[in-house]
């Protein structure tokens, strides 16, 4: 009593054979959020494998995204699209990044897929360390995926901070949204019971 308040949530990683499981498992279990992602590029996880950085940057990203907005459009109890930005996350190449640019018709079919399913779009903060690790120029996500999103109806965005430890947890949230305060988002978005709350930035 009188402790923080624990939400219950899963991330279920998404592949084509198991999207009827995770609709399935998502429908069957209380949670009070959904999150969707995936790990996966050409059958491996980027984490384990630098192959699919040999592949040119518009045509990785084209791929990706797409794999992004299927999962979005098959899947039908989320209430977050996790990290998708994580093909970039463990690239060598300091100074690569995932644009609106590259891929523009993929992450409308993305955005609109989460818009349709009242979900919302996660910025992470995983994805932002790995960028200051690396000493990148590009630190926080494009702006012009956020501003496409938003311009598309898109209402929810959510932070995660991918912490598999505790000293991670929240890491880069204010730095984070003071960049989201700077392109007019007022308040961010978490889940209590698949029902949309919002935190004031």
């Amino acid at each position: 009593l009188g402790g923080p308040e624990l939400l219950k949530g899963i991330e279920f990683g998404w592949q084509e054979h198991l999207t009827e499981v995770i609709n399935s498992k998502s429908r069957e279990i209380v949670f009070d959020h959904v999150i969707l992602s995936n790990h996966l590029f050409r059958g491996q996880d980027v984490y384990f494998s630098e192959e699919c950085y040999k592949i040119p940057l518009k045509e990785r990203h084209k791929d990706y995204i797409g794999l992004m907005a299927k999962m979005a459009e098959d899947c039908v109890n989320y209430d977050i699209v996790a990290h998708f930005d994580y093909i970039n996350r463990y690239n060598p190449n300091k100074d690569e990044t995932i644009r609106y640019e590259d891929c523009p018709a993929e992450f409308d079919r993305l955005f609109e897929a989460i818009i349709a399913k009242e979900a919302a779009l996660e910025i992470n903060t995983s994805s932002i360390a790995a960028q200051m690790r690396k000493d990148s120029s590009y630190i926080m996500p494009d702006e012009a995926i956020i501003r496409r999103y938003i311009a598309m109806g898109g209402k929810f965005i959510s932070l995660g901070s991918d912490s598999h430890k505790a000293e991670t947890l929240g890491n880069l949230f204010c730095e984070t949204g003071e960049y989201l305060k700077s392109l007019g988002i007022k308040e961010v978005t978490y889940f209590r019971k698949h029902i949309p709350c919002f935190e004031e930035l």
